[in-house]
């Protein structure tokens, strides 16, 4: 949550296993702190996950250290 300009360190949610998917579960100490800009982005980010499980797997695959994935080449 710190690099995108709420001051405190914490998890902002975690995305959990749901079907074939994805549905995010926010931490609401952090979450209910975005605003602006910083809330569209992160909103558009959880919408993208939840609803193309391809895209979910890429920033997966990322997050797990397998791949690198840069989302301007997801195509």
């Amino acid at each position: 949550a710190k690099i995108i300009g709420i001051k405190q360190k914490g998890s902002l949610g975690e995305f959990v296993q749901s079907g074939s998917g994805f549905k995010f579960k926010p931490n609401s100490t952090y979450y209910d702190q975005l605003e602006g800009d910083n809330k569209a982005d992160f909103d558009a980010f959880i919408k993208a996950v939840e609803t193309d499980p391809a895209f979910a797997m890429k920033v997966m695959e990322a997050v797990e250290g397998k791949k690198d994935f840069n989302p301007a080449d997801y195509k």
